[in-house]
């Protein structure tokens, strides 16, 4: 398993990317936790409709509406 902060830029911190992730206690809106391999899709992003890999980024990123 894989940590992310709320200002990390990849995919997985991304409202755009339909990928496994989890908010995470003690700090949901600052940690995401996450399979280093996984892949999503993107929805709406640079990668539109393609599936990309969790710490994959783009120039459309938009934080992650459980870590705003």
């Amino acid at each position: 398993m894989s940590i992310a902060s709320n200002d990390n830029r990849a995919c997985v911190t991304c409202d755009l990317w339909g990928g496994p992730r989890q908010a995470n206690a003690p700090y949901p809106s600052v940690i995401v936790t996450f399979d280093y391999f996984a892949r999503g899709k993107c929805f709406g992003g640079g990668f539109q409709n393609t599936e990309t890999a969790a710490r994959a980024s783009c120039g459309q990123w938009k934080k992650w509406g459980p870590l705003k």
